[in-house]
């Protein structure tokens, strides 16, 4: 797995799951052309696997019970923390 970019304002967040959880996270300024390219070839594959669409409403479903609970705090909502 390559790194996870998060926007450089979020640096702290990405701090902290590079330290809690040892994802290879980073904050760039700037994604570099090669970065770009491989996610635009990325984006052009079509011969990665398309989501069924079982898994899709399953996942929707799970959105909505989310969205009804708005009521909890963000922290209620995500569960325990690490």
């Amino acid at each position: 797995m390559g790194y996870q970019f998060y926007p450089w304002t979020h640096k702290e967040i990405a701090d902290m799951i590079r330290t809690n959880l040892g994802l290879p996270v980073d904050t760039p300024k700037r994604v570099e052309q090669g970065t770009t390219q491989r996610f635009e070839k990325w984006l052009a594959d079509t011969s990665r696997p398309v989501l069924e669409d079982a898994k899709v409403r399953q996942v929707l479903a799970k959105l909505a019970k989310r969205k009804r609970g708005c009521g909890q705090s963000l922290a209620q909502q995500a569960g325990p923390r690490f």
